[in-house]
């Protein structure tokens, strides 16, 4: 098992600074949990899913939109990004922490999010 600072180190050059995704765990993984995680994005009612995994240094990384529209690893990053881009790494930052707990107990990184409207 990766140790938990490699596993937040891994995380944070992929997520923060633009490090590459991982197209074979994207397959060997994350694929075949796309029906479950839509579920779970429909059960909680999240207007966004986000998953991720690590695995030796690389990551792949899902994002479920409130439609199901299911984007992967640089789309998904994107979409990540436009979503947040005015608070982008104050999120990301506050996410981290999360998917390592998850990864480091043997499951996904998965949250979910909810809009919340900004005061004008």
């Amino acid at each position: 098992m990766t140790s938990k600072k490699s596993t937040q180190a891994t995380l944070e050059s992929t997520l923060l600074h633009g490090g590459a995704f991982s197209a074979d765990l994207l397959n060997s993984i994350l694929l075949n949990f796309v029906d479950k995680l839509k579920k779970s994005l429909d059960d909680d009612a999240d207007d966004a899913l986000i998953c991720v995994v690590e695995d030796e240094g690389d990551v792949a990384m899902l994002l479920i939109d409130w439609d199901g529209t299911v984007l992967q690893n640089k789309q998904a990053f994107d979409r990540m990004k436009q979503m947040w881009r005015e608070n982008f790494a104050t999120n990301t930052r506050k996410l981290i922490p999360e998917f390592v707990d998850h990864l480091q107990h043997g499951m996904l990184g998965v949250v979910g999010v909810k809009w919340i409207a900004t005061p004008n």
